[in-house]
C-alpha cells in the first residue's frame, strides 16, 4: 500500500502539462493556427454546405475568433464565388487546443436579395397544368422541376445557353415546372413549408410538408422539399427516401436527380451521385450545376480526365465562372499539366480576386 501511495505522485507529475515561457501549452495550437485550420477545412470541404448549392466554389472570410479555456471558436462567412448578391451565410468552428475540430455548424445560409413573387394562393381552385411555381428559400434552389443552383433552366427542357445575365444565381429563387396542381390547399402548406425552410425552421417546415402530403399524396414538390429539410437537419436517409418518392412521382424532374446526387456526394457516395447526375444531364443537357457537380464527383474518384471534360462543358454554359476555372486548375494539376493549371488559376483570380487571397 505504501509503495502504491508513493508511486501516485510520480504518475501525476507525468500527467502535468508543460508550458512555454509565453504561457502556451506545449503541443497546443495558437489562435492564428486555429483560424487557418478553419479556413482550410471550409475551403476543402464545401460539400458540408449541402445540396443547396452545386459545389461551384465558395468564398470564405473570417468574421471573428474567440479563445476559451479549452477551445477556440472561429466564425466564418461563406457565399457562392460568383453571381451572388445578398447576405453571406455564417458557420462556426469549435477547435480544441491540440488542433482537433470538435464541431462545425452552419449558423445561417447565404440569403439572396428577395424578389416579390406571386403566391400559389392566386391560382384559386383551378387545376393548372404546366404552371410555373417560384420556390423561395435561403438554403438553395430546390423544386420539383429543377435544382439548377447557379444556372437557370426549365424542368423538362434545356435552359437558354445564351442567357448569361445571371448564369450562377446561387439559391433563393428557382423556377419549377409542375405538371399539375390538383390541390390548392396542399400547395398552401407547401408554400408555408418553404417559408419555414427559408427561415431555417426545418421541423416546422416538415410539419407543413406532412400536411401537404396528407391532403395530396402525389404532390412531388412536397416530398422533394421535405427531403431538403431532412437533409438540412442531418437526416440523410429520410432525405433520400423523400427524393426517391419525388422522382417516382415525376421521373422527368432533372432537379430531383441533381438534388439527390448532391446528397449522395455529401455522404461520400460518388458513384451513386454520378448515376443521378448522368440522368439529370440526360433530362437537361444544358444545366450548369449538373456538370459542375459531376465533375467534382469525378475529382473525388480521381478520374481527372472526365472531370476536365465536365468543367469544359460548364464553361461553355458560363464562360466567366471563376469557380469552374479554379476547380479545373486543380484537375489539370492532378494530371500533371502545370501550364493549363496555371492558366486556369490566373483566369480564376482575374474573374474573382477574392478567391486568390
Amino acid at each position: 500500500m505504501a509503495e502504491d501511495r508513493e508511486a501516485e505522485p510520480e504518475k501525476k507529475d507525468e500527467d502535468k502539462l508543460e508550458f512555454t515561457p509565453e504561457g502556451e501549452g506545449l503541443g497546443y495550437i495558437s489562435m492564428d493556427q486555429a483560424r487557418v485550420l478553419a479556413l482550410r477545412t471550409a475551403r476543402e470541404n464545401t460539400d458540408f454546405y449541402g445540396p443547396a448549392y452545386p459545389d461551384q466554389g465558395f468564398i470564405q472570410e473570417e468574421l471573428g475568433a474567440e479563445e476559451g479555456e479549452d477551445y477556440y471558436r472561429v466564425r466564418l462567412s461563406y457565399r457562392p464565388a460568383t453571381g451572388f448578391n445578398g447576405t453571406p451565410g455564417v458557420e462556426l468552428f469549435i477547435i480544441d487546443k491540440v488542433g482537433e475540430i470538435e464541431s462545425r455548424q452552419l449558423l445561417s445560409s447565404p440569403r439572396a436579395k428577395s424578389v416579390m413573387l406571386p403566391t400559389l394562393a392566386a391560382l384559386g381552385g383551378l387545376a393548372v397544368v404546366g404552371v410555373v411555381v417560384v420556390v423561395l428559400f435561403t438554403t438553395g434552389a430546390f423544386s420539383l422541376g429543377g435544382v439548377t443552383g447557379m444556372a437557370g433552366g426549365s424542368a423538362t427542357g434545356p435552359s437558354d445557353p445564351t442567357d448569361t445575365s445571371s448564369p450562377q444565381a446561387p439559391a433563393d429563387a428557382e423556377l419549377a415546372l409542375v405538371n399539375s396542381i390538383p390541390s390548392p390547399d396542399a400547395n398552401l402548406h407547401v408554400q408555408k413549408g418553404q417559408e419555414h425552410v427559408d427561415e431555417g425552421s426545418y421541423e416546422q417546415a416538415i410539419l407543413e410538408f406532412d400536411e401537404a402530403i396528407g391532403i395530396d399524396s402525389e404532390n412531388a414538390t412536397a416530398y422533394l422539399m421535405r427531403g431538403v429539410a431532412y437533409f438540412r437537419m442531418g437526416q440523410h436517409e429520410m432525405a433520400v427516401q423523400d427524393h426517391d418518392e419525388a422522382i417516382r412521382l415525376d421521373p422527368r424532374s432533372y432537379g430531383a436527380y441533381l438534388s439527390r446526387g448532391i446528397i449522395h456526394a455529401t455522404r461520400g457516395r460518388s458513384e451513386k451521385a454520378i448515376q443521378d447526375y448522368d440522368e439529370a444531364v440526360r433530362l437537361n443537357p444544358d444545366d450548369l450545376g449538373t456538370y459542375i457537380n459531376r465533375a467534382n464527383a469525378y475529382v473525388r474518384l480521381e478520374q481527372y480526365e472526365k472531370a476536365v471534360e465536365d468543367y469544359d462543358e460548364s464553361l461553355k454554359i458560363s464562360p466567366e465562372h471563376a469557380g469552374v476555372y479554379s476547380m479545373r486548375s486543380v484537375a489539370h494539376a492532378s494530371l500533371g499539366d502545370t501550364v493549363k493549371a496555371e492558366s486556369d488559376h490566373t483566369r480564376a483570380c482575374e474573374l474573382e480576386p477574392l478567391m486568390c487571397r
